[in-house]
């Protein structure tokens, strides 16, 4: 929500010619003006700590994040016809909330279409009147399909992504590009021993990102995750069984209770043969890296940042503890190049205690000892930002937020052409 002091800010900056509309949505609300207002009001945020990211003006409040959404709009005359005053700003009209709403809906990835539906029914509860207003206006403003998709909403049925595109396709014939894209998408990265926080720090970033406009997944990756391992296995597995035909000096293989006699035989082989071991490693390497890899691109194709739990520092650090394989230069620099270089990478630290504390079920203190101690190795050898885990977790979620949203408003003033507004 946004607080009345930041609109009464705004209104000074701006007078009275600007229309405020969606309040109420999760993702940002919008102040729309002209476009010589866009950087008066660009300056009146930027002094209340408001940082942007393309047309987005995003802070940490008392009661998370605050967002903002700035851009001129092409009916900015029709939109001043309004039907109220609200600290200083103008509410639109009922049908033109409804516009607003089918562009909304069509034009920007972030927005839930429950929540358009919402401001949807607001306007309706007015007007009633306003939807056949709305459908007089919605071919001259690009939004016929977009109208009829937000109807179909209302009255409960889905609105699926190929439905999104196929209104946002009209919409781009009359104005142009229109997609409300905040930033491009962009990786990031949580690490830590298990018991770090990082699944409910990526949980947390996900919705704060939401909130600013920014559409998230979240993706779990773990070394040797990947099910064509087990295909590569069972090979390894029948050489194995042929090599315990020979007579002494044959590779043993050791068959623990339970365990799967064709991973077990294929670990003897790996466990008994440095080169075997080694080479399977770099298969493991190159597996997981291009799982991310697959994995990140489709979100990132689909418009989504992809904030994952476990990434490279969690490779490094599992490759030498699970498959006794120093990961050196060679091997770094195999999975810097083949998985997706991240915005920002964090390693979340706790105390060994506190990572038992949390979780007991798999590790024993002089475990997560040894993996503290390579974790801040690798977090060191890759230049990644540590970040203490053991205070509250708001805190720490409102310390990613701020250090994510300002790494992607610096590569935004490095690369200008990753983001855009409408206009």
């Amino acid at each position: 929500m946004i607080r009345a002091a930041v609109l009464s800010a705004l209104h000074d900056a701006v007078g009275p010619e600007g229309v405020w509309f969606g309040a109420h949505l999760a993702a940002p609300s919008e102040l729309l003006v002209r476009d010589d207002a866009v950087p008066l009001a660009g300056r009146a945020l930027g002094e209340l700590g408001f940082v942007a990211v393309g047309p987005t003006w995003a802070r940490l409040g008392a009661d998370g994040v605050e967002a903002l959404r700035v851009r001129a709009h092409p009916h900015f005359d029709e939109l001043l016809e309004a039907s109220g005053i609200v600290d200083g700003l103008v509410q639109p009209a009922a049908r033109h909330q409804l516009l607003l709403a089918a562009e909304r809906l069509v034009s920007d990835p972030a927005v839930e279409t429950t929540d358009v539906v919402a401001l949807a029914r607001q306007a309706l509860q007015q007007d009633p009147d306003a939807w056949r207003a709305a459908l007089k206006r919605g071919l001259d403003w690009g939004l016929w399909r977009a109208l009829a998709h937000l109807e179909r909403g209302l009255a409960g049925a889905s609105v699926t992504a190929t439905d999104r595109a196929e209104a946002r396709r009209e919409l781009d014939r009359l104005r142009g590009p229109s997609e409300l894209v905040t930033a491009a998408p962009a990786v990031l990265a949580l690490s830590g021993v298990d018991g770090a926080g990082k699944s409910l720090q990526a949980r947390a970033l996900r919705d704060s990102l939401a909130r600013a406009g920014v559409p998230c997944a979240v993706e779990w990756t773990r070394v040797a995750a990947d099910r064509r391992l087990d295909s590569i296995a069972r090979p390894v597995a029948r050489l194995t069984r042929a090599l315990r035909k020979r007579p002494a000096g044959a590779v043993r293989s050791v068959q623990l209770p339970g365990a799967d006699p064709e991973r077990s035989a294929a670990r003897s082989l790996r466990e008994g043969s440095r080169l075997v071991g080694t080479v399977w490693a770099y298969v493991v390497v190159t597996l997981t890296a291009m799982s991310q890899r697959r994995a990140t691109a489709l979100h990132v194709k689909q418009g989504r940042t992809v904030i994952h739990d476990r990434y490279l520092v969690d490779a490094v650090v599992q490759l030498r503890d699970d498959y006794g394989v120093r990961c050196g230069r060679v091997a770094r620099a195999l999975l810097r190049r083949l998985i997706p270089r991240p915005a920002t990478a964090v390693l979340l630290l706790v105390s060994p205690e506190e990572a038992l504390r949390r979780k007991e079920e798999q590790y024993g203190l002089a475990d997560l000892e040894r993996l503290t101690a390579r974790y801040r190795r690798a977090a060191a050898e890759l230049d990644v930002t540590v970040v203490d885990g053991q205070r509250p977790p708001d805190t720490i979620s409102a310390e990613l937020f701020t250090l994510v949203w300002a790494r992607l408003a610096q590569d935004q003033t490095t690369s200008p052409s990753r983001s855009r507004s409408t206009g």
